[in-house]
């Protein structure tokens, strides 16, 4: 901030203003400038001078008498093109090409080499470079100029045939063939077949369900495994029935009972009698 009496100087537009402690980094950093009345934001870069021409200088080319009608017509230069315009930028002819890595690593692997130290001591013995651009053979395919690209356009609805239910017609018709055709074999089959082999065509196959409902094997219903001491001395503490038939009754009736309740185990509240 700016202070009456006192001249502007470099840190005015700063943090800690004219009276503060002044350091030159200030001046480089952008989040303790201020702006200033009318002027774009500062972004803290030391810039040249006023009088400074930012760019590259064309190298002039001085004309002497030798030059014939150059001193005549001074446009002549810019007619051929300003041939004394020297480029010191250097040409497509003058770079030097990346190194081929691709091609040194196939070459490196038909050597035989596989580790990291192994390619690199090839690397540094062979030089392999890149081919310039203008030398590259590029393989154009060329098309037919009718060729047409995409994707072919979906064909339009049959509308008619939509509203005249030709599809389902179409599909009755080939399913009525191909029962038909079923049939005709079947009788071909049967016709010419025994009166045994008619009944091997009827007998159903002998699948493992077959098999399970004509016979079954017997399995002994045994209790599952505990241990001898549990067996016999792990007892209920509590038991609440009388004796084992009392016991039995009440499951029993549990099971008529369950009928009418609610919950998956019949032991919810009684349902109400629905009406047909």
């Amino acid at each position: 901030m700016a202070t009456r009496g006192i001249p502007p100087g470099p840190f005015t537009h700063t943090a800690p203003g004219d009276l503060g402690a002044h350091r030159e980094t200030m001046l480089e950093n952008e989040l303790l400038l201020r702006n200033k009345l009318a002027l774009p934001k500062s972004r803290a870069f030391s810039l040249p001078g006023a009088g400074f021409t930012y760019g590259r200088p064309n190298e002039k080319r001085v004309y002497t008498a030798g030059d014939g009608d150059l001193m005549v017509l001074p446009c002549v230069p810019a007619l051929r093109g300003w041939y004394g315009y020297v480029n010191d930028l250097p040409s497509r002819a003058r770079r030097i090409p990346d190194r081929d890595f691709k091609t040194l690593n196939q070459c490196a692997l038909s050597a035989g080499l596989v580790t990291t130290n192994e390619h690199f001591d090839y690397r540094a013995n062979h030089d392999i470079r890149c081919k310039p651009k203008d030398q590259i053979k590029k393989g154009y395919r060329r098309f037919p100029p009718w060729m047409v690209f995409g994707m072919p356009s979906r064909p339009s609805t049959p509308i008619f045939e939509i509203l005249e239910h030709k599809f389902q017609d179409k599909w009755i018709t080939q399913r009525f063939n191909q029962l038909a055709m079923r049939r005709r074999e079947e009788e071909h089959i049967s016709g010419n077949s025994s009166v045994s082999s008619k009944k091997k065509n009827c007998m159903g196959y002998n699948t493992r369900a077959a098999k399970l409902r004509t016979f079954q094997n017997p399995v002994d219903e045994q209790a599952p495994w505990q241990m001898p001491r549990f067996a016999k001395s792990a007892m209920p503490h509590l038991e609440t029935f009388r004796n084992s038939k009392a016991k039995k009754d009440a499951f029993e009736n549990f099971d008529l009972d369950r009928v009418s309740r609610k919950g998956t185990l019949g032991q919810g509240v009684y349902e109400e009698a629905k009406k047909n």
